[in-house]
């Protein structure tokens, strides 16, 4: 098959993660520049409605049975959970600073986020809110965006830059 672009849809500035809502045809898509989340019908083009949220949305999932979409807030240091069929914000789960990359783990009980700046890697207990555990980064990784997690391994992958940190200016 001929491979070409099917269909654009404007959501706004800077649109980041995305993801399939459950296994529908709808997207949910964090758009960081404007604070909103954007749901889509990707069959219809168009979009089904916004959910706001506080500020710099980066990172999106959702879980299989489609009704629940985490979103990670950069900045504030938080994950916002979304009722993805009412399109309405429930909860709110501090998630460590500058939260970007968020995974489901895959019996769907954690959310595993890493931190842009230092490559920490937090587990969120999504029943509690709270964080569940935290494996941090040396000080050389930085710049983390996503993270991926296996689909039959117990591990997690994240891609991020290693750079030297504490050289002087000049020195590398």
């Amino acid at each position: 098959p001929e491979l070409k672009v099917q269909a654009e849809i404007h959501v706004g500035e800077h649109p980041e993660g995305v993801t399939f809502v459950g296994d529908s045809h709808i997207l949910a898509v964090a758009v960081y520049a404007e604070d909103k989340v954007v749901f889509l019908d990707v069959h219809a083009s168009k979009p089904l409605g916004i959910v706001d949220v506080f500020d710099e949305p980066y990172g999106v999932v959702s879980n299989r049975a489609g009704d629940r979409v985490y979103v990670s807030l950069d900045f504030p240091g938080k994950i916002v959970e979304i009722d993805a069929n009412h399109r309405k914000t429930l909860r709110e789960f501090s998630a460590g600073k500058f939260p970007r990359g968020l995974a489901l783990t895959r019996d769907e009980k954690q959310l595993l986020t890493v931190e842009y700046y230092t490559a920490d890697v937090r587990a969120i207990d999504i029943a509690s809110g709270r964080e569940a555990d935290h494996w941090p980064g040396s000080s050389n990784d930085n710049l983390a965006r996503q993270i991926a997690i296996h689909p039959t391994r117990g591990k997690a992958y994240v891609p991020h830059i290693r750079s030297r940190v504490t050289a002087v200016h000049g020195e590398g």
